[in-house]
């Protein structure tokens, strides 16, 4: 009895090496598409969230001053409008708030130490 389950254990480690190979070279594959993939979006990223927060900050401002030479009210709104959204877009920026090589090498090392155990 003893000697099968031994069989069994041997295979069941042979089975579970090539299939954490498997895993392995699979991760490795996908870390380069992920890096390929961080280099074309970062390509992508023509238009900052500064242009086109000064694209509707200029014309609100703008519309504003006519607004109060003028005294009109619609152009008033327009003008808070465009300065709102324009200031928006020119403050709140996008900001990685974790590095994704530090992500990285956090998913690698918790996957080893569950590989090894």
């Amino acid at each position: 009895m003893c000697p099968e389950k031994k069989g069994q254990t041997t295979e069941d480690k042979s089975s579970e090496l090539t299939t954490t190979q498997y895993l392995v070279e699979t991760i490795k594959q996908l870390q380069t598409e992920n890096e390929n993939l961080k280099m074309e979006l970062g390509k992508v990223k023509s238009i900052p969230s500064g242009k086109i927060g000064l694209a509707f900050l200029i014309p609100g401002i703008l519309a504003l001053i006519f607004a109060i030479i003028y005294n009109a009210n619609i152009l008033a709104f327009i003008g808070l409008g465009l300065t709102f959204w324009g200031a928006l877009f020119f403050f709140v920026r996008p900001v990685k708030y974790v590095q994704g090589s530090l992500l990285d090498s956090t998913v690698i090392s918790t996957y080893n130490n569950r590989q090894n155990s």
